[in-house]
């Protein structure tokens, strides 16, 4: 259908931008207020509202991919941030894209956590305290309150995170990571073992875990 994007057409565009012996300080407006460039599944976009393929690991489906081919994008790349392209998605989206991994048990690239770091002083990351946001294992999530940089006694029920991650620690601070487990964390694991056994007897991994709860909760008082 002529309604349909022409990738050809758009990267004529840019090929023509890019042959410019001068750039003016502002693009053209019918340029920026149309939608003309492609998305990678399907439909035209605004160049203020795609995103680049290089950067698909922080946004994944929940953000506008540009339809072009990624050496494309490379190419024309300061024509694309030109005329409005982000040259790397808002942490809004990032923000989503890790919400939609957790919520559909995806698993979620690290990188993530270093957009995220370097972001930590905004709402909408501190926000992310309290909910599962954590991936500690592919596409498995969980909240800050059962997850510690030292070594506990609660074996599976709580999470250690691996020292290379001190990178992201901006992040983790954000969303309420301790070092170590005190009260309200140790209440944290002992609810966490309760729902998974309910009425049923504890197994001795369950016994060992509750016991070092105890044990952990006398040295703090």
């Amino acid at each position: 259908a002529s309604e349909d994007p022409d990738p050809v057409v758009a990267e004529t565009v840019l090929r023509t931008l890019a042959g410019r012996p001068d750039t003016p300080e502002n693009p053209p407006e019918f340029l920026t207020s149309h939608r003309w460039l492609p998305l990678k599944r399907g439909g035209r976009a605004k160049p203020s509202e795609v995103l680049p393929t290089n950067a698909r690991q922080l946004y994944g489906t929940q953000g506008n991919e540009l339809g072009l081919d990624a050496t494309v994008q490379g190419r024309y790349f300061s024509q694309l941030t030109w005329l409005g392209m982000p040259a790397a998605p808002p942490i809004t989206i990032v923000v989503a894209h890790l919400k939609h991994c957790a919520e559909t048990g995806t698993e979620m690239k690290p990188d993530v956590y270093r957009v995220l770091s370097n972001n930590a002083d905004q709402r909408v990351v501190r926000q992310l305290r309290g909910t599962p946001c954590i991936q500690v294992t592919d596409g498995r999530f969980v909240s800050s309150e059962t997850v510690f940089w030292q070594q506990t006694p609660f074996g599976k029920w709580s999470t250690t995170l691996p020292e290379s991650w001190l990178v992201y620690k901006p992040f983790f601070d954000a969303v309420g990571v301790k070092n170590e487990p005190g009260p309200a964390e140790i209440a944290a694991v002992l609810r966490a073992i309760l729902h998974e056994f309910g009425t049923d007897p504890i197994d001795p991994s369950g016994e060992t875990a509750v016991h070092g709860c105890w044990t952990r909760l006398s040295e703090t008082l």
